[in-house]
């Protein structure tokens, strides 16, 4: 579970907020974060993940799902660790390490995150996370040497093969063919299932395929918050990508107003 508290960031080198008076909660299932470039989405995920921290508000996450777990990771470096430990995160640009093979990756990404399982359990997500991501043909080969789409899946799947209860897209789909896509999007909704999923995507069609819960945010702030239904009921439209525009069109005429 992730609860976002009245979050704000601003720069020190800007008299503005880049993000102001964020509220956003996800629960098990998947939660869409969207909106405009320069909108603030990659603050917010970056954020969750202690790669950099509020100036007003909180972030609290939970290992468990249960909202009586839930801790603040900004609060100490123990609560930032234990933070990121139970979230995988995937950005739209690599951050693996180049000179790994796929195999070395996520063989030390269960030494590191899941030491407390047994080897015999490690190799089972190994095998799991290799045949779900579909991996098998790159596990000897260097991340510096695979396909945009290989390295996003092997992404993907070291962010996922210790299963932590929250796991963060960040344009995660990004660099991946139509057919890879459609191969992932059931992976991430049986994720789902048991853990808290929170996306960003320029993509409605994804947006569409995944989410339960829609958060539209623009110029730093939401502008929506809730269900496709709702959503379209609002717009009155049933076109996704219509919809969005309606409501970033209805915030800049609020925003002109006052």
């Amino acid at each position: 579970m992730i609860k976002i508290s009245g979050f704000s960031k601003k720069y020190s080198s800007s008299k503005e907020y880049s993000v102001k008076n964020v509220n956003l909660t996800a629960r098990h299932g998947v939660t869409a974060l969207i909106g405009p470039n320069g909108a603030g989405k990659s603050t917010l995920l970056k954020a969750i993940m202690s790669l950099t921290f509020p100036t007003e508000g909180k972030i609290q996450l939970s290992s468990s799902g249960d909202e009586k777990d839930l801790f603040d990771v900004s609060e100490n470096e123990a609560n930032e660790a234990a933070g990121k430990k139970c979230c995988g995160f995937v950005s739209e640009n690599s951050l693996l390490p180049k000179r790994k093979t796929v195999y070395e990756l996520l063989s030390d990404t269960l030494r590191l995150h899941a030491s407390e399982k047994s080897r015999e359990e490690q190799q089972k997500l190994l095998k799991k996370y290799v045949s779900l991501l579909e991996l098998d043909e790159v596990m000897d080969k260097k991340i510096n040497t695979l396909s945009r789409g290989f390295t996003q899946r092997s992404s993907i799947a070291s962010a996922m093969i210790y299963e932590p209860e929250n796991l963060i897209l960040d344009e995660a789909l990004s660099g991946l063919d139509p057919y890879q896509i459609t191969r992932i999007r059931p992976v991430i909704l049986e994720y789902a299932k048991k853990h808290t999923v929170l996306f960003s995507s320029h993509v409605m069609q994804n947006v569409s395929a995944l989410s339960d819960n829609i958060y539209i945010l623009n110029k730093g702030s939401i502008v929506f918050e809730g269900n496709q239904k709702a959503l379209f009921d609002l717009s009155g439209t049933k076109d996704l990508e219509e919809a969005f525009l309606f409501c970033l069109k209805e915030n800049s005429v609020k925003a002109g107003e006052v």
